[in-house]
């Protein structure tokens, strides 16, 4: 398997200050969600958030990262040591964020009216 890397996986305490944004269109009025390492992604691109554990369990997880992958639409901003894999509807990014704190990342986004 070949996994596009966008970057090393940062620390917690590192400071964005020139974050990447996987998709963006230039629109205003977007709200972004950040999925680690410097990279934020549109919310309303993003389709799901699974725990990458699922990609030892479970075999429809493996094909459809199989499926992305072969289509160079996974981008590993984990390092190689993923903890959530977030869909987007442009591909997969494989994120050393857990899905608890980017599920409360989202609800807070929510909360605050982003969505």
């Amino acid at each position: 398997m070949t996994i596009t890397s966008a970057g090393s996986a940062g620390t917690a305490s590192r400071r964005i200050t020139n974050p990447r944004v996987a998709g963006a269109s230039g629109e205003g009025g977007s709200v972004f969600l950040h999925i680690g390492s410097d990279v934020v992604v549109p919310v309303r691109e993003v389709i799901a958030i699974l725990d990458a554990e699922l990609l030892e369990r479970s075999q429809a997880v493996r094909d459809l990262v199989s499926l992305l992958q072969a289509e160079r639409r996974v981008t590993d901003i984990a390092g190689g040591r993923p903890r959530s894999i977030v869909l987007t509807d442009r591909g997969a990014f494989l994120s050393p964020i857990s899905t608890l704190t980017l599920r409360r990342r989202g609800a807070l986004i929510q909360e605050q009216g982003g969505t």
